[in-house]
C-alpha cells in the first residue's frame, strides 16, 4: 500500500482557509478582484449618514472581513505586472474607442460619418537597437552591414542575427556606450506633456490651414482624441490616437460640409519599427 503523500504548507494553508466559516465572503471578495496577479489591501472605516439629520444609518469596517482587509483590483495596465488587469484595461480601451468611430453606449451612430485620422507618434532613434524583422512569415536579419563598420567604441553597427519575437536582445542597444540613455529617459519622462502640447498645437495648425482664426475654428468644429500608450521593445512610450473632427456641439453635431470625410486627409495605421522612425 502506498504512502499519503504529505499536502504542501500552501496546500495545507488552502484546505484550512476553506475549512473557514467565513470562507463564502474571502472567496465573494477574492473573485471580485477578477483574477488580480497582485490585488490592493485596503484598511479603513465608511461611515453612511443622512444628510438631513446627520444619523449614521450605516458602517462598514475592513477589520470585519476575513482577512482584515479589504481586496481591490490594482488596475496595472502592464501585462508583465498584472496579465488580468492589463486585459480588462485593453477592453475597456477597445470599446471606448470604437464606440467614438462608429457609435453606441450614448454616442450617436452618425459619428461614424465625421472625419477622423489614426495617428502614431514613435519616438525618435537614440540609437541603434537590435530588432526582430520580418517579411512573408520569415524571419529577416537584425542589422546586415557588408561592411562590419564599427562605432568608434569598437562594436559593430550591424547585426546579422535573426532575433525571434520573445529573443532578450531585441530591444537592446548595439553598443550601450553609444546609445543616448539620458534622452530615452527624458522621452518617457516628457511624453505626457508631448501629447498635451500637440493637442494644444493641432487646433492652431488647422485653423492656419483653413484661413480662419482659433476663435472661428471653436465656433465651426470639436476636435475629440482617443488615444493609447504603448511600450516598444526598446523601452520607449509611443501613442496610438484616433483624432476626430466633430460639430462645435460634439458628437451628435456633423461638422461642416467643406470638412466631410472626402476632403479630410486620409491617414493609415502604420506599424511603429522597434527602433522608430
Amino acid at each position: 500500500m502506498s504512502e499519503v503523500p504529505h499536502p504542501s504548507p500552501e496546500m495545507l494553508a488552502v484546505m484550512q482557509r476553506a475549512a473557514m466559516p467565513d470562507f463564502a465572503r474571502w472567496q465573494q471578495m477574492v473573485y471580485a478582484t477578477g483574477g488580480c496577479a497582485q490585488p490592493v489591501r485596503l484598511h479603513g472605516e465608511r461611515y453612511t449618514l443622512d444628510s438631513r439629520t446627520g444619523e449614521v444609518l450605516d458602517v462598514y469596517r475592513t477589520t470585519d472581513e476575513p482577512t482584515g482587509f479589504l481586496l481591490t483590483a490594482c488596475g496595472n495596465r502592464r501585462a508583465s505586472r498584472c496579465p488580468a488587469c492589463s486585459a480588462v484595461y485593453k477592453d475597456d480601451t477597445y470599446h471606448l474607442i470604437i464606440t467614438g468611430l462608429r457609435g453606441g453606449k450614448g454616442v450617436p451612430e452618425e459619428v461614424s460619418q465625421h472625419p477622423r485620422a489614426f495617428v502614431t507618434f514613435t519616438a525618435p532613434s537614440f540609437g541603434a537597437v537590435h530588432a526582430h524583422r520580418e517579411q512573408s512569415g520569415r524571419t529577416l536579419p537584425c542589422r546586415p552591414r557588408r561592411d562590419r563598420p564599427v562605432c568608434e567604441h569598437g562594436r559593430l553597427k550591424g547585426c546579422g542575427s535573426r532575433h525571434e519575437r520573445d529573443d532578450v536582445q531585441v530591444g537592446q542597444p548595439l553598443c550601450v556606450d553609444c546609445y543616448d540613455y539620458i534622452g530615452a529617459v527624458l522621452w518617457n519622462a516628457h511624453a505626457g506633456m508631448l501629447w498635451r502640447e500637440f493637442t494644444k498645437t493641432v487646433p492652431s495648425v488647422l485653423a492656419r490651414l483653413l484661413g480662419i482664426t482659433r476663435r472661428e475654428l471653436r465656433r465651426t468644429v470639436r476636435l475629440s482624441y482617443a488615444k493609447v500608450a504603448e511600450y516598444q521593445a526598446r523601452g520607449l512610450v509611443h501613442f496610438h490616437a484616433v483624432v476626430r473632427l466633430d460639430g462645435p456641439d460634439g458628437p451628435a453635431d456633423r461638422p461642416p460640409g467643406h470638412m466631410s470625410p472626402r476632403t479630410w486627409p486620409s491617414t493609415r495605421p502604420r506599424e511603429p519599427s522597434p527602433q522608430g522612425p
